[in-house]
């Protein structure tokens, strides 16, 4: 991950910036729990966490989110080709979606789902947690 500081002082040089890296991750890692804590109150089951793209590179992170949220988190074997897969599983969606009649939320859901368990390669994944 990366990203700016902005108007951030830094008072003692490197170990301040340490410090302000990893209270930011800290930070991420709560709200992500937050937001999982809320979705299962209000219905959901979320028991695991799947993550994609370069922040799935950052082990550490990875084991912050698995301890925060006392869940695993799975990683994609391929952490770049997992988003690319996500795009063609939604690209896939559309295509055989195009020209049927208006689908229901659960009609949608089992066809995302069928699409899903055809393209995925969970096998190939890493677990932390």
């Amino acid at each position: 991950m990366r990203g700016p500081l902005v108007g951030i002082t830094l008072d003692a040089g490197l170990h301040d910036l340490a410090r302000k890296y990893n209270v930011t991750l800290e930070a991420i890692t709560l709200q992500t729990r937050h937001i999982v804590d809320e979705m299962n109150r209000k219905g959901h089951k979320i028991d695991s966490i799947y993550m994609s793209g370069e922040q799935a590179k950052n082990i550490p992170l990875m084991q912050r989110f698995a301890d925060t949220c006392g869940m695993p988190v799975v990683l994609p074997f391929d952490h770049a080709g997992a988003v690319v897969l996500g795009a063609t599983m939604l690209g896939r969606f559309a295509s055989e979606a195009q020209g049927k009649r208006a689908m229901g939320e659960k009609e949608q859901g089992e066809a995302l789902w069928k699409i899903m368990v055809r393209l995925d390669f969970v096998s190939e994944a890493t677990l932390i947690g």
